[in-house]
């Protein structure tokens, strides 16, 4: 009995993306605002083996927020079908600068597909808008 539970256990598959979830696999290039004004955003994400995406969140100076520092760190992200949208949470830095935070996301993909919006979770910040980049 136990070797039978074992064995349905090893072969269950493991969550997949929802079917009726939005694709959220690629990089999405725009902008968010936060205390430090206007910056510039790179989101990349791919499908996570266990459910959900794992990515990263890249952030740089814009030509009209010209002295914001660059830094990046590790995000998942997960599709809330009640809400229909995608919460993006942060994990590690990778590249951190001084006095700056990791912030969580939720927003919703449009739905033709090519534009990712909302709002950033943290305190003085507002809203983000990435869209499909396309090499």
């Amino acid at each position: 009995m136990l070797r039978l539970a074992l064995l349905a256990l090893l072969l269950a598959p493991l969550p997949a993306l929802a079917d009726d979830a939005p694709d959220l696999t690629g990089t999405w290039q725009g902008a968010y605002d936060c205390a430090q004004g206007r910056t510039g955003l790179v989101l990349t994400f791919a499908p996570d083996p266990r459910g959900g995406y794992v990515g990263t969140f890249a952030f740089h100076a814009v030509a009209d927020n010209p002295g914001v520092a660059a830094g990046a760190f590790a995000v998942t992200a997960l599709f809330d079908r009640a809400e229909g949208s995608f919460h993006v949470d942060p994990g590690l830095w990778l590249t951190r600068p001084p006095g700056f935070v990791t912030v969580p996301l939720v927003g919703e993909i449009a739905e033709d597909g090519q534009a990712f919006a909302g709002e950033v979770l943290t305190t003085g910040c507002g809203k983000f808008l990435v869209r499909r980049y396309i090499s």
